[in-house]
């Protein structure tokens, strides 16, 4: 073998050889969706790509939405700053986890992240009665959003440290009635920040069909890289207003659902939300949906039209000032 050649799989590959955007050779094809490799595959590829996403909740719309809960559940709103373990409760900020994921940019200076908002609907009034709206400038204002890698998680437990290293991270933009956001950060500005590869998820080119087989990889809190394998259960998408009804904020969503069968240990709201902005992938580790949420046993992720939408929307926003990236 010549110098600076190497192995892979069917045979050898030059050093230039072309790379697709999970910085695999573009030659190399998957194992069979339903070979043990196949899912090994699946998992082992996208662990750098998988985030867990730290939202700090502003102390003034915790405040907000702590009397809000008190209200709904009967008791004097007035309480929350009345109270002596109450108020100081009143006066902190409040921490919320969802998952994220890595998606394509030219930049390679930057890491750009793809998640839901499923966790912060609850904070729409708050937001509403802080900021007076709920978009894109409030949220800023509202929420401080960080992420987890996998190569700062597994630095923490080499190094037994006490605190895990959560980065900040810019919000670029938000579809409030589809819950999806876009996070950005500079890596080569940012101080102490993991210098790892973190490949983009290519989005598949279409929608899986009914029965095909298909990965949710997530990352809860202290759970990196969760997977989950399921079925899509229908070959059309259904409308969020037809399973959810409103938001948990109570506002209504415009978006389209993916439906699939997936089993659960612990069936409850804080999973969900937790779970919430992981991909959901086909067997060529493409993402076709962004998981969004459990309703009578049955799972969604935001559809595969809706997120290239959402995607194609932000992109152009972007080319018009001044960037010219193609998703």
């Amino acid at each position: 073998m010549s110098q600076g050649a190497r192995k892979r799989r069917g045979g050898q590959a030059s050093e230039g050889a072309a790379r697709d955007p999970m910085g695999r050779d573009a030659t190399e094809q998957p194992p069979h969706f339903l070979s043990s490799s196949q899912r090994k595959w699946l998992c082992e590829s996208t662990d750098a790509s998988v985030f867990n996403i730290e939202i700090l909740v502003h102390k003034d719309v915790a405040k907000a939405a702590r009397g809000i809960k008190k209200a709904v559940q009967g008791e004097a709103s007035s309480q929350v700053s009345e109270e002596g373990d109450e108020a100081s409760e009143g006066n902190s900020n409040l921490t919320v986890h969802c998952s994220g994921f890595a998606i394509h940019t030219n930049d390679r200076s930057k890491l750009r992240i793809l998640s839901s908002i499923r966790v912060l609907e609850k904070f729409e009034k708050s937001v509403r009665d802080t900021y007076g709206d709920f978009k894109l400038e409030t949220m800023k204002k509202a929420f401080e959003f960080m992420y987890l890698c996998i190569h700062e998680c597994n630095e923490h437990r080499r190094k037994k440290s006490e605190y895990f290293n959560y980065q900040p991270i810019d919000v670029l933009d938000v579809d409030i009635q589809k819950s999806l956001v876009v996070l950005e950060i500079d890596v080569n500005d940012a101080i102490d920040t993991c210098k790892e590869n973190h490949p983009g998820i290519k989005m598949a080119g279409f929608r899986p069909a009914k029965g095909e087989q298909i990965l949710l990889k997530a990352w809860p809190p202290q759970c990196p890289n969760v997977a989950g394998w399921s079925k899509i259960s229908n070959n059309l998408d259904r409308k969020y207003k037809h399973i959810f009804k409103t938001s948990s904020g109570g506002y209504n969503m415009d978006m389209n659902m993916v439906e699939f069968n997936m089993a659960w240990e612990n069936e409850n709201e804080e999973t969900f939300e937790q779970f919430s902005g992981g991909p959901m992938l086909n067997g060529n580790a493409e993402f076709f949906g962004v998981f969004y949420g459990v309703h009578d046993q049955m799972s969604y992720a935001t559809s595969f039209a809706d997120v290239k939408s959402f995607l194609k929307n932000y992109l152009d926003d972007e080319q018009r000032r001044g960037r010219d990236e193609r998703y």
